[in-house]
């Protein structure tokens, strides 16, 4: 079974495109409303069109315009409900990332690094929208695979606040260069930066947040 999720714009060709080159039994949307130049009513015709070829429409999922953090929660949380209605039965899922803001396709983005899914753009040509070339982008190994213990210990360890090496080596419990060396890796993948003023501390990016939040549902769902 091949599912798709797509941020939807005010056009329909892109989804049309990639449901086309791909094939698709299931399309998830999101899409913005009570906005100006929302594509709720877009996602809403997509939806009734393509019943005519059995693509199946559910759900709908309402995201805001420009508020990536937001964005990314609530595509991982139905990427998440998804995948488990579907946990007994083969599927492949893909991340249609070309319509809407650019944020909201960042969004997309940075769900589909989180959960593995296969990101791809339809690149639109004016004169020719359902010939346009379809791109598939790098998968990522599922966002928190990729990180080691001590890595995702950094990141709790961040927290409450920016914090230099011998801070982090403290709550951690790690040596100062295994620090260094976890808080290079991670500040390659632009979870953390350097922050503002003196003592060379570093904190956590907006996206170290998300994989933060991410690494605390992990723990919860343990318990």
């Amino acid at each position: 079974m091949k599912v798709h999720f797509a941020t939807v714009g005010r056009r329909l060709e892109p989804i049309l495109v990639g449901i086309r080159s791909i094939g698709a039994d299931r399309l998830v949307l999101f899409a913005t409303r009570g906005v100006e130049n929302e594509s709720w009513p877009v996602a809403l015709e997509l939806a009734d069109r393509l019943k005519a070829i059995m693509v199946e429409v559910r759900p709908i999922v309402e995201i805001e315009l420009f508020d990536l953090v937001e964005d990314v929660k609530r595509m991982v949380a139905t990427i998440r409900e998804v995948r488990r209605e579907l946990s007994e039965r083969p599927h492949e899922m893909y991340f249609n990332v070309s319509g809407g803001t650019k944020v909201m396709s960042m969004a997309g983005l940075i769900a589909s690094y989180m959960e593995g899914l296969k990101p791809y753009y339809v690149v639109e040509r004016p004169t020719e929208p359902f010939e346009a070339p379809l791109i598939m982008l790098p998968a990522l190994p599922r966002g928190l695979d990729s990180l080691t213990r001590h890595q995702k210990e950094v990141l709790i360890a961040l927290k409450d606040g920016p914090k230099n090496l011998k801070e982090i080596a403290e709550k951690v419990g790690i040596a100062i260069p295994s620090v260094k060396h976890n808080v290079d890796k991670l500040t390659a993948l632009g979870l953390i930066e350097p922050s503002e003023g003196r003592g060379r501390k570093v904190r956590l990016t907006d996206v170290g947040r998300l994989w933060l939040w991410l690494i605390e549902l992990e723990r919860q769902s343990h318990y």
